[in-house]
């Protein structure tokens, strides 16, 4: 097909590929314009609450040892297994199995424990390998629920400074 044969005229938008004229795009609402505006001039800071005195157990060796090695005890919704280490630092590990729930319940469950870990980790003895492992029936438990059990295990054990 030769440029001779080539309409001149503008199509219909209703056939063809559509693109956007010159001013055609679309606007940003006022709000996530202003939202972007702040992200890039730095003000929009996200706040993050760390553990102090706490390492993470990653690796299946590490709760391995923990679980060969250390003392156990358990109640309804929580096993605790903890081992001393020769270090100034606590090393936390979570497991959380399927018979918990599904993907959403044992995310929830996690963070629940390490919240709870997290807001008495300076009243916890330093110098331990924890393991907390979730029991079935920690998949519907609440916040309060857990937080009695993480206190009962960590005073069982005899970790909890009071």
């Amino acid at each position: 097909m030769h440029e001779a044969h080539i309409s001149a005229k503008k199509t219909s938008k209703k056939y063809g590929a559509r693109f956007p004229e010159k001013d055609e795009y679309v606007q940003w609402p006022q709000g996530i314009a202003a939202q972007a505006q702040k992200r890039q001039n730095g003000t929009h800071r996200v706040i993050a609450f760390i553990m102090k005195f706490t390492e993470s157990l990653k690796k299946t060796c590490q709760f391995r040892l923990v679980y060969n090695g250390g003392r156990s005890c358990a109640d309804r919704f929580l096993v605790l297994y903890a081992l001393k280490n020769d270090t100034d630092r606590n090393k936390l590990g979570i497991s959380v199995s399927r018979k918990v729930g599904k993907s959403v319940t044992r995310s929830r469950v996690t963070r629940l424990i390490r919240e709870v870990y997290r807001l008495t980790e300076e009243l916890i003895t330093p110098g331990s390998d924890l393991v907390f492992i979730a029991r079935a029936q920690a998949g519907g438990a609440s916040f309060e629920d857990i937080r009695q059990s993480v206190c009962t295990l960590l005073k069982r054990q005899r970790l909890l400074r009071l």
